[in-house]
């Protein structure tokens, strides 16, 4: 009847107080920090956008680390010790494997990170003056590294009366391999831009540009609405006359 108040016989009870005192002292203590947030980031560079030209991407652990680090940042990228936060340029196109680190007292815990930072367009310059029907004016897209063509992309321009314009394309013409690509536009015989040409703020389309390690170009172009400076004499019709 003892027995029955009592379920654990003396060998067990001393099989479990020796569990509890090895494995006791672990309860309640820290463990090495690991880093949950080690996937890609695409970063993209819009230059029209004031302060856009900086990044941030945050090491996130457990583990409540007191200290980070990092390995492979791109150039002018820094990183604060003690937050896990890395800022940078976005005017350093490339992709970049960062090693990150997270540390606390019982340990470290590290990841790859991969930073992917997309080529964008820096500045746009055109052709100056008046045209007229049958002539043709350029527009220079200027990049903040060496781009490739594949296709023949075209950019998008609004000629005519500023509440409706009529889009026409501008195609490529050269540049290939180089920072500045140029767009030609030969002027049709029924455009008319008395008070400007105006360039629609959006990366070329119709083809693909890409740097040196196929990264395609950030979607925009460094302006809000862009005045090329360039006039379109309206063609003037001859009267008819009776006879």
């Amino acid at each position: 009847m003892v027995g029955m108040n009592h379920p654990f016989t003396p060998v067990q009870i001393s099989l479990v107080s020796i569990a509890f005192l090895l494995v006791g002292p672990s309860l309640g203590r820290a463990v090495a920090p690991v880093i949950t947030n080690a996937a890609s980031v695409e970063i993209y560079y819009d230059a029209g956008i004031p302060g856009d030209v900086q990044f941030g991407h945050r090491i996130v652990a457990t583990g409540s680390p007191t200290t980070f680090e990092a390995t492979g940042l791109p150039a002018e990228a820094t990183l604060d010790r003690t937050t896990g936060w890395i800022n940078g340029s976005r005017n350093h196109p490339g992709i970049y494997d960062v090693t990150v680190r997270a540390t606390n007292a019982d340990g470290a815990g590290t990841a790859s990170v991969r930073l992917t930072i997309h080529p964008a367009a820096t500045g746009v310059v055109s052709s100056q003056g008046a045209f007229r029907a049958g002539q043709n004016f350029t527009v220079t897209v200027r990049y903040n590294t060496p781009v490739t063509v594949t296709g023949v992309p075209s950019l998008t321009l609004a000629i005519g009366p500023l509440a409706a314009p009529e889009f026409k394309a501008a195609g490529y013409v050269s540049g290939s391999g180089s920072n500045e690509l140029v767009f030609r536009y030969v002027v049709a015989g029924n455009d008319a831009a008395p008070d400007g040409v105006r360039l629609v703020p959006r990366a070329p389309a119709g083809g693909a540009i890409c740097d040196a390690s196929g990264l395609t170009v950030s979607p925009s172009l460094p302006m809000r609405h862009f005045d090329a400076g360039i006039t379109i004499a309206a063609v003037v019709q001859p009267s008819s006359v009776a006879l």
